[in-house]
């Protein structure tokens, strides 16, 4: 007997379908039913979460994250959150895409609720409309936003400078703002922020009264960071920024003087125009000054004050110039607290003595980390003759702390192998000793493009012959609880011309 299905038969496929469609319906409804019981917080919270691309594309498909979406807290714009890194045409063009995309998204926002605003738009674009900026700004800074971040075309590509709106930080917008980063615009503040904990400005335009001004009225700052910022030329740190724990100053060109007043500051980074002469006072706080970075312009400076002026330091990052020798005149005290040491040289015209060091040395008992770039020679200097002189100059050094030992860029100069010989025998302490015939900066097995950081064809040969003298005079003189690392030119990367 054949059977038969009625159209209301749950047999039948239609009847199946239906099942299953009121089914789905239930798991559905269910499902909705659970999320619609969170409360509007919860919800906003859970959305927060998501990456902002993510957190978008959930709006546009559930009726539950799309009011949230009108809060949504952290907005970064930039070709690469957006996804148009391999976007097709000139940059002008991607750049307008990345302008509408913007647009369009807060045009969907309220502007209530946020807490991170960060707007970079490409460096290379040639025809910023600052209105855009404008309009994005006063969409984005409420009450409640916390950090703000503008990066804008660079000044040597874009032909408009960006007065960055400073009427925005007034009133209830700027008082919860404790993050900002301005790069490639003007910036003439009008009041201080009161919760601003960072500041960090690169290629802005600001001049001394109103930086002072800024800084005078942040009472709450802790991190200072001024990079390329040309109109400066006298920094006053005011002693009322009792926070202030690191200054940081990168090649502001027109720089002639930094005065520190602040008194509990502990990191100090200062880089500046080698040709310019610069007159630095660390003030009262240099007492607490823990770690310092100081360029060529300060190397005088440092050598002859720190060991009186920064008693407590434990991290010095120096940079000298080829003419600049370390002496016993030079080093007059004691680093005492010193651990870390990090001396650059830069391009020679004749050959250095390395040797000098000795001097550095002594002054730092308590050093534990030594690490040298030695000086780039423009010609070759110093070549070894016959057997080393170290084998007959019996110069008194001894060491008892020092554990770490790594030379940048070594080379076959007699007076830095000689000066690497002295460590091996009279520092009791060392553990480990690196020589980097290389530049001592990214390999291939760890940069993004695959390659080995280039070498010219005579520093590759000059390499080669670093690592003879490496086995010939230097492998013979290291003990056996002395582990020895040398590097050596990539052979994939890096061809001699021999």
């Amino acid at each position: 007997m054949t059977s038969t299905h009625t159209p209301g038969d749950p047999g039948s496929s239609a009847a199946r379908r239906k099942s299953s469609s009121c089914q789905q319906d239930d798991e559905d409804t269910s499902s909705n039913s659970h999320l619609n019981s969170l409360s509007e917080d919860v919800m906003h919270h859970i959305h927060a979460l998501m990456p902002m691309r993510d957190a978008a594309r959930a709006s546009c498909v559930s009726r539950l994250f799309l009011s949230s979406w009108r809060h949504y807290p952290n907005l970064t714009f930039s070709m690469k959150e957006l996804g148009l890194i391999r976007q097709e045409g000139t940059e002008d063009e991607r750049a307008l895409i990345l302008i509408s995309i913007i647009d369009r998204i807060l045009r969907n926002h309220s502007g209530i609720g946020v807490k991170t605003l960060k707007l970079q738009l490409p460096r290379n674009w040639k025809t910023l409309d600052s209105c855009y900026v404008d309009r994005f700004l006063e969409t984005a800074i409420a009450p409640g936003i916390q950090e703000i971040t503008v990066m804008l075309p660079w000044h040597s590509y874009c032909k408009t400078e960006y007065n960055f709106p400073c009427s925005l930080l007034s009133g209830e917008s700027g008082e919860s703002i404790r993050f900002l980063t301005l790069t490639n615009s003007s910036f003439r503040p009008m009041a201080g922020l009161g919760c601003l904990t960072r500041l960090h400005l690169r290629s802005v335009r600001i001049g001394d009264d109103e930086l002072g001004f800024f800084l005078s009225n942040s009472l709450a700052l802790r991190h200072l960071q001024l990079i390329y910022c040309g109109e400066i030329i006298c920094l006053k740190i005011p002693s009322l920024l009792l926070h202030l724990r690191s200054l940081e100053v990168f090649e502001c060109k027109m720089l002639q003087v930094i005065e520190n007043n602040a008194p509990n500051i502990s990191i100090v980074d200062l880089v500046v125009n080698d040709q310019v002469d610069v007159s630095l006072s660390l003030g009262y706080g240099s007492s607490q000054v823990k770690k310092l970075r100081i360029s060529s312009a300060f190397a005088s400076y440092g050598l002859c004050k720190l060991p009186s002026i920064a008693p407590g330091l434990e991290a010095l990052n120096i940079s000298l110039l080829p003419h600049e020798r370390v002496s016993t005149e030079m080093v007059p005290g004691k680093f005492h607290h010193l651990k870390f040491l990090n001396i650059s040289l830069s391009m020679a015209l004749e050959a250095y003595d390395y040797l000098c060091m000795l001097d550095f040395l002594d002054a730092s008992p308590a050093l534990e980390t030594f690490i040298l770039w030695s000086a780039r020679i423009s010609k070759s200097y110093g070549r070894i003759d016959g057997e080393l002189s170290h084998l007959t100059r019996m110069q008194e050094f001894h060491h008892g702390s020092l554990r770490n030992v790594t030379i940048h860029r070594f080379c076959i100069a007699e007076s830095l192998i000689e000066l690497t010989c002295r460590m091996l025998q009279h520092v009791s302490s060392l553990e480990r000793l690196t020589l980097d015939t290389t530049h001592g900066y990214y390999r291939c097995s760890s940069s993004r493009s695959g390659r080995c950081f280039p070498m010219e064809t005579f520093a590759v040969r000059e390499a080669q012959e670093a690592l003879v003298a490496i086995r010939k005079y230097i492998k013979p003189q290291v003990p056996c609880n002395v582990e020895l690392t040398v590097v050596e030119p990539c052979s994939f990367c890096h061809v001699s011309d021999n």
